[in-house]
């Protein structure tokens, strides 16, 4: 499980990560650790005596006294001094500035009362049984820098009123499902946003021009909805931009030029939709990208040899789409490549032998396509820079073409391999049986 870090603007490091759902136990044990390092529910209540009524209201409303289903519930619905903390509370300079119940199992509406909570910079209420749409009163806690809402049962539109919200750094409310409607043009006003995840909902319409305006986002995540129309030409000027995820929608038309632009894009995510056209050769441009995922639209063309020049690329998957022409030897430039996949096109040609430079590569998927020519010798350096330490091994898989010859002797030396599919070619000879784990079918 790979963790994504953010600083923002408040200094506060951000952790999050991209797989739409963590395994329970993992959860669980990145929740306590991260409370553990924020120290959340630790200040006493001194100053913030006013607001007592306001969280009472919250607790009583929410199921209060169910709630601790992973932590002990500290200082709510107590008559004790001052001094006693709150979980999830925290108070400053005479007024609650931070609340954090989630995880907690929170079950109610959606808590109106807490947008009477004016000083709020970070509000977390995520990982609950929280019901009731997103209230556009929210807008009134112009000092929040966090708000995170995902994983609960909401429902409704996202509110343009939260538009206010210019001091906001981190919005999630993913993992809703229910929430729809349309992206709200009106948020292109916030302007300190860095990162925005709408992802895993039944969001609707098309993606806004105008969120080019968003001078600081750095992660958008939308996917898992379904959005429609192309992707805006305008935002190429997300010049901070480094994260996008828009996979598993239906988005269409061409992929825009215009994002060779985007000069800090280091992932972009659009499998699973409708785009078509050809892959842009200014692309190339994007000198920091590390991952591109475009399997499974109506792309079509050559592959272009000026991606040669992605030197930090890590994970390129073009697969399930219409592209036809050559491998290109060039492409061996992308030397950090881990995950290579390219099935179910109509490639040809030979299987390049500079290719032995893929050193890092742990998977190679060219299968179903109309490949020809033998199985390259060179190739034994094929993820010989894996650690031997690591849990990965190589796969290649290369069935489903027009492969002639036998199996070269010099695979044997590839110690990382552990699977070697090479079904359904033209094959001849036999198997080295004193490799015992290199596993092949003729």
């Amino acid at each position: 499980m790979k963790l994504h870090e953010v600083t923002l603007s408040s200094g506060r490091t951000f952790l999050y990560n991209k797989v739409s759902r963590m395994s329970s136990w993992f959860s669980l044990l990145l929740l306590i650790v991260l409370r553990a390092e924020l120290g959340v529910g630790q200040t006493p209540m001194c100053g913030c005596e006013h607001r007592y009524g306001v969280l009472m209201d919250f607790y009583h409303a929410t199921n209060g006294p169910s709630w601790g289903i992973f932590s002990v519930v500290r200082g709510w619905n107590t008559s004790l001094s001052c001094n006693q903390s709150w979980t999830g509370v925290n108070c400053t300079d005479g007024d609650v500035v931070s609340m954090d119940v989630s995880s907690l199992g929170v079950n109610g509406t959606f808590p109106a009362m807490l947008a009477n909570l004016t000083a709020l910079t970070i509000l977390n209420i995520a990982g609950n049984h929280i019901t009731g749409t997103l209230l556009p009163a929210f807008a009134l806690l112009t000092q929040l820098t966090e708000l995170d809402v995902r994983r609960n049962a909401i429902y409704g539109t996202l509110p343009p009123e939260w538009s206010s919200l210019d001091q906001l750094a981190a919005l999630s409310v993913s993992g809703n499902s229910i929430i729809t409607g349309t992206l709200p043009a009106e948020w292109s006003a916030m302007r300190n946003l860095i990162i925005l995840d709408l992802s895993i909902n039944s969001i609707t319409g098309t993606l806004p021009s105008n969120w080019s305006q968003m001078p600081s986002l750095q992660s958008l995540t939308i996917s898992s909805n379904a959005l429609t129309g192309t992707l805006p030409a305008a935002w190429s000027g997300l010049s901070t931009l480094q994260e996008v995820y828009l996979q598993l929608n239906q988005l269409a038309g061409p992929l825009p030029v215009s994002w060779m632009d985007l000069v800090k894009l280091k992932r972009l995510r659009l499998w699973a939709n409708a785009f078509s056209g050809t892959l842009p050769l200014d692309w190339s441009a994007l000198a920091n990208l590390t991952e591109l995922q475009l399997s499974r639209n109506g792309l079509s063309g050559t592959l272009p040899s000026t991606w040669s020049t992605f030197s930090f690329m890590q994970v390129l998957d073009l697969s399930f789409n219409s592209f036809d022409g050559t491998l290109h030897s060039s492409w061996s430039n992308m030397s950090m490549l881990q995950t290579l996949s390219l099935s179910s096109n109509q490639l040809s040609g030979s299987l390049p032998s500079s290719w032995a430079a893929f050193t890092q590569l742990y998977v190679l998927d060219v299968s179903n396509n109309q490949l020809s020519g033998t199985l390259p010798r060179r190739w034994m350096e094929v993820g010989s820079a894996i650690s031997p330490y690591s849990f990965n091994s190589l796969a290649m898989d290369l069935s489903f073409n027009k492969l002639v010859g036998t199996l070269p002797g010099s695979w044997l030396q590839i110690s990382k391999l552990n699977t070697l599919e090479v079904s359904n070619n033209f094959l001849s000879g036999s198997i080295p049986l004193d490799k015992d784990h290199l596993c092949s079918e003729q």
